[in-house]
């Protein structure tokens, strides 16, 4: 279809406007510019041109009478962005490309040279035709065609232009298509949507801001030029090629054929779509290639790290050795410049100076001296006194406070020995590995634990708490250890007895496995107090056998004077088993995720563990996107992970000082591995997070100019999270009575999961998984609390500690313990107890939590 007959079917629409032809072209100016909001971008320098210049015969335009055009232009309108000559040339040739001649001719006046274009003329006010500039009719935007598109409109009310890849291009076996599609509501206004492929393109990132510039109405003629060939023209990413087998989660692989030729590639999961034309990918896609590239490199010059000596050729065994020699040769010099540094530290005195400072020492009164002050110094002065170090004799409380040293550094404990006379280190070790850490419910360890307690002076009150177990996966080896004199295989699996006879029952056969992980338990006071009692060598916990070790350790508990009333676990689907095991016949919410302790006749309160609760709810909205199947929708009003990113790239960008200062693309460029840490998952949910949703929804809203109401949802989730963070965070103000408002907010947040559930949009719900967890540690926390305060009333709670962490930091001090070896043996396991249990205060922040409470 022509201009012509496009002018034909508009020109009902404009004849009901016929003020002077300067002063409409004037006021589309000032239109055109506001809606640009004073930045440059290519869609409007496009329209601009559109609006001014034509191809017609004879005529002849210099690309500086251009800029200067411009130049006014923005004086006029008082507009400020930046152009030059370059970007305007590059604009002029995509538009009219071979319908004009450029060329290069001589400024008059001056002995430069600019560009020209021969049949490029400039409208002047008395011809510019003004229905190019009115906006066209809904049936004649549905008969048009930009060139290079073809028209594919199937619907009344939509409008779909449609261009092709070439046809020996294919992405995963289908052509490339890029689309622009026009809707019209019954208000009779108008969107414009861009899809490339199977994704959306986001038309803000490229500077057009269509919201504003087709409100109410349709687009002109120029608009539309203007737009299919900026889209025409843009440079669209393609991903970068990957050949690996696997392919990190923040990627997804794609298989392009050129022609006969396959390639494989990979694409950002957060891909800008469109790049600059100097790059072949967007910025996305580049800075997830230097990681690959980074890591491939890394894996490649750590290659022969993994290999043993036997499997080495000769070439590298010289390689591996020169290298040992250079590190022996390193530590040495090392060592020597610490002994010449701590020489020429060292102060020598003169023997009347010596003297005096003994008179000095002598002088010092003993009562002026604190308790473990003096006892240090009456060791020092008795190991001084002795001839041989044979004659040492060292009181309990100098042992221990040398194996707290030693537990948390040895490398400190060595620089201390240089100028204090300490225990040697096979004395510590001898007196650490004392009480030998064995498999399953042992009554050493329990004695131990009511040592330690009675050390703290617990009272009653304070030895009743609940259990916390987990699983970390270790080496699958056999390892053979002397102990008494014998040796002893230890590795494999072992359950107890009762295990055994079960599984020969079912089986008719014993069957012996290596263990794949530990099974650890830990026991938590009420107060703060903790300490790991026994743990087991597993391969795999199955929901039974978890129910036989639970209440074996209790009544073994029970019997040391500690009253296990609660239970903490995370949501493994064996640990949701163990719970429905205690509830035959009904639901665990019917019982109040509490059942009848057969021990003592009181209650047993089973409660999920709140920071998996938290990083659950994370991981629901992080899957929740538009292109997925995992949409969240509460109300009509869908709840997707773009409006998180959104909020914090406005926050960085927008504000002079960032609303919240702890958030950073680690929190939603998200891994395996940063998945599992908690302070990423509470900072994406926490009460400030609520704060730069609610900024970004003014923001929004002053932006269009009326009150934004699809963040609405997310908002009202982050309300309801942002309570429960900072209640299963506190540590300083524990529950002392029912009446606590907080725990009326996590009835309310419960109450709001339930009617979400129970609602038409139960399809668009969390996770039945997080649901149940989220019922059992709302439910069981109320429970307990009721259970504790009704037996002592005088009591008090603290949320910060029902939880996990303790389990978790234990895991995180046995790797530490072997040089962060992320998958130690069960052996190098069992020898890191005593030092956790000595040096309890010693936590890796690298592990998921970061701070344990004592």
């Amino acid at each position: 279809m022509t201009s012509v007959s496009v002018i034909q079917n508009v020109t009902e629409s404009t004849e009901s406007r016929k003020p002077g032809r300067r002063c409409e072209r004037q006021l589309y100016y000032t239109l055109a510019s506001d809606s640009t909001m004073g930045l440059y971008n290519k869609f409007y320098t496009r329209l601009w041109l559109l609006n001014n210049y034509y191809v017609g015969d004879g005529g002849h335009t210099v690309l500086s009478d251009v800029v200067k055009h411009l130049q006014k232009h923005q004086e006029r309108s008082q507009v400020k962005y930046t152009c030059n000559a370059l970007s305007l040339g590059i604009a002029i040739q995509e538009l009219w490309g071979d319908d004009i001649t450029a060329q290069r001719c001589r400024i008059s006046g001056t002995c430069k040279k600019s560009k020209s274009y021969t049949n490029l003329c400039r409208y002047k006010s008395e011809n510019v035709n003004l229905l190019h500039l009115c906006p066209m009719s809904w049936d004649a935007l549905k008969t048009y065609c930009p060139a290079g598109w073809s028209n594919n409109s199937l619907k009344d009310d939509t409008i779909t232009w449609v261009k092709m890849s070439p046809s020996n291009t294919t992405v995963n076996g289908c052509r490339v298509l890029t689309e622009i599609h026009m809707t019209q509501d019954a208000n009779k206004a108008t969107s414009v949507s861009v899809k490339h492929g199977t994704h959306l393109v986001d038309l803000e990132k490229l500077g057009i801001n269509l919201s504003a510039l087709f409100i109410n109405k349709c687009p002109s003629l120029f608009e539309v030029k203007a737009l299919s060939c900026l889209i025409s023209t843009t440079t669209f990413c393609t991903g970068f090629e990957c050949n690996d087998k696997t392919v990190p989660r923040n990627c997804t692989k794609e298989t392009w054929k050129f022609g006969n030729d396959s390639t494989e590639k990979a694409r950002s999961t957060a891909c800008e779509l469109f790049c600059d034309t100097r790059k072949d990918y967007c910025n996305q896609c580049i800075g997830v290639k230097k990681s690959l590239n980074k890591k491939r490199k890394r894996n490649e010059n750590n290659g022969n790290k993994s290999k043993r000596l036997k499997e080495m050729d000769i070439e590298e065994l010289r390689e591996c050795l020169l290298k040992e020699k250079k590190l022996r040769h390193n530590a040495e010099m090392r060592e020597k410049n610490l002994r010449a540094k701590l020489d020429s530290e060292m102060m020598e005195f003169e023997d009347e100076d010596d003297s005096d400072f003994k008179q000095l020492f002598a002088l010092i009164e003993e009562k002026d001296l604190g308790g473990d002050m003096k006892l240090l110094f009456e060791q020092q002065k008795h190991c001084l006194s002795q001839k041989t170090s044979n004659a040492h004799r060292w009181h309990p409380r100098i042992i221990r406070l040398c194996l707290n040293i030693y537990a948390r550094s040895p490398h400190a404990y060595d620089e201390i020995s240089k100028v204090l006379i300490l225990p040697s280190k096979r004395t510590l070790q001898y007196k650490k590995n004392r009480n030998p850490q064995d498999s399953g419910w042992c009554y050493e360890s329990i004695r131990n634990l009511k040592t330690a307690a009675d050390q703290k002076c617990l009272q009653d009150v304070d030895r009743w708490g609940g259990l916390c177990f987990d699983e970390m996966a270790i080496q699958e080896d056999l390892q053979m250890v002397k102990r008494n004199g014998k040796n002893e295989l230890i590795g494999m699996v072992s359950l107890g007895g009762t295990h055994q006879d079960m599984q020969k029952l079912m089986t008719g056969e014993l069957k012996t496995e290596t263990a794949t992980h530990i099974l650890q338990f830990v026991f938590i006071g009420d107060g703060g107090f903790r300490y790991p009692v026994a743990h087991f060598p597993t391969k795999e916990c199955t929901a039974a056998t978890l129910y036989r070790l639970f209440w074996e350790g209790v009544h073994i508990l029970l019997k040391g004077g500690f009253h296990v009333y609660w239970a903490c676990c995370d949501g493994g689907e064996n640990n949701r088993g163990f719970i429905n095991l205690h509830f035959v016949g009904q639901t665990p919410r019917d019982s109040l995720f509490t059942t009848r302790n057969p021990l003592t006749g009181g209650k047993m309160v089973f409660i999920m563990d709140p920071k998996h609760n938290i990083k659950k709810i994370r991981n629901n909205i992080e899957k929740s996107r538009e292109s997925g199947n995992n949409v969240l929708q509460h109300n009509g009003r869908k709840i997707l992970w773009k409006y998180w990113f959104n909020a914090y790239t406005v926050d960085q960008t927008s504000n002079s000082v960032v609303v919240h200062e702890k958030l950073t693309e680690e929190h939603f460029q998200l891994t395996a591995r940063s998945k599992m840490r908690n302070h990423l998952a509470e900072n994406v949910l926490d009460r400030k997070m609520l704060f730069t949703m609610q900024t970004y929804k003014r923001h929004l809203s002053k932006q269009k100019g009326q009150e934004v109401t699809h963040l609405d949802a997310a908002i009202e989730v982050l309300k309801h999270t942002s309570k429960l963070i900072d209640f299963v965070n506190d540590i300083k103000n524990p529950v002392r009575d029912m009446s606590d408002t907080r725990l009326q907010d996590n009835l309310s947040f419960l109450q709001f999961l339930d009617n979400w559930h129970d609602s038409e949009e139960t399809k668009n719900f969390f996770s039945s998984k997080l649901y149940f967890d989220m019922q059992s540690f709302i439910i069981g926390f109320q429970q307990m609390c009721k259970h504790k305060l009704t037996i002592f009333p005088a009591s008090a709670i603290m949320a910060g500690i029902v939880n996990q962490d303790v389990v978790e930091n234990v895991f995180c001090q046995a790797r530490s313990y072997n040089g962060q070896n992320t998958n130690p043996t069960y052996d190098k396991y069992c020898k890191s107890q005593n030092s956790i249990i000595i040096g309890q205060k010693t936590i890796s922040r690298k592990g998921n939590a970061s701070i344990t409470h004592s």
